[in-house]
């Protein structure tokens, strides 16, 4: 196979929409980032970020080499706006977690695939994300609120949220886009204080705003891509019920 069928190849996994609005998206920051004189860290992180995040959409393994990537300038941004939660969290807990993803998802059942292949959840892991969720957005309150930390009560949210999404991400459900979106919404709020409040970077924070809603939507293509896979296999079992079925009626038919 060429360069040119293999990048065709590749996009064939993406529909129109779905390639408008990263287009769109990485437009929009770039452009919004040269108008506010954003720090090249926030460019690189909403780049990598959107990018992905499209591709985790898709089911493609290689989304978390971004991931790595998307993360690590987010530390940086977070240490320079000073959200101290989103430093401690993604350092010691997220970075770790999507490391270990990586590890697991090219060395597992899906070694030679390029996709991954969503797994089901056993009962006793929703007890124990929920669990995760409470302890995290508990721990991390008095973490915050011990450091001074601005809007601590928002920030620890956004910890529990990560922490959740993060763990469903290593799991390989498709409900951590749900999770995903949640955790948007807090950081969006997150990131818009700064610009009402008029502290630190204030409008500086814009891309990353922008970057958020294009999570977003990722993220809603994320729950419509990765149910696409449960419709189909449960059509492929339908079908080879009907094909038993069929084939037993015809042996009853010949020994009749």
């Amino acid at each position: 196979m060429t360069l040119a069928e293999k990048i065709k190849r590749f996009f064939s996994h993406f529909t129109w929409f779905e390639i408008t609005y990263v287009t769109v998206g990485l437009i929009a920051i770039i452009v919004v980032s040269i108008i506010v004189k954003s720090s090249a860290i926030t460019i690189l992180y909403s780049i990598f970020g959107i990018i992905y995040c499209a591709l985790l959409a898709s089911k493609f393994k290689v989304s978390l080499l971004f991931a790595v990537l998307q993360v690590s300038f987010y530390i940086v941004q977070s240490v320079l706006y000073k959200n101290w939660g989103e430093v401690i969290l993604n350092s010691a807990i997220v970075l770790p977690i999507i490391l270990a993803s990586l590890i697991s998802w090219f060395t597992g059942a899906d070694k030679k695939k390029e996709q991954v292949t969503k797994n089901q959840l056993k009962n006793y892991e929703w007890i124990l994300l929920a669990v995760i969720f409470v302890v995290v957005a508990i721990s991390f309150y008095f973490i915050l609120d011990a450091l001074d930390t601005q809007n601590a009560v928002i920030a620890c949210i956004s910890c529990a949220f990560t922490a959740a999404a993060h763990y469903l991400l290593l799991r390989k459900s498709q409900y951590m886009f749900h999770v995903f979106i949640g955790l948007n919404i807090v950081l969006f709020i997150l990131w818009l204080l700064p610009i009402i409040q008029g502290d630190g970077f204030g409008i500086e924070s814009l891309p990353m705003l922008i970057t958020l809603v294009v999570y977003s939507i990722s993220n809603i293509r994320g729950i419509v891509n990765w149910s696409k896979e449960k419709k189909a296999s449960s059509a492929s079992v339908t079908s080879e019920s009907h094909e038993d079925a069929d084939n037993l009626e015809k042996d009853n038919e010949n020994k009749g």
